[in-house]
């Protein structure tokens, strides 16, 4: 039980980490409001396994 703790909360920080990556890559390099990138798919599939728990 105590793995599968371990491993959710590590990829609840990933899926965090990812998340303000994305969020601060797309601000500084001026991509405009609203437009699709892969980055912002990469949070989203690092948190899911936090969510099956």
């Amino acid at each position: 039980m105590k793995t599968l703790l371990n491993a959710a909360f590590i990829y609840m920080l990933a899926g965090v980490a990812s998340g303000l990556f994305y969020r601060e890559f797309t601000k500084v390099n001026g991509f405009p409001e609203g437009k699709f990138t892969r980055l912002g798919l990469a949070q989203t599939h690092l948190l899911t396994p936090t969510y099956l728990l």
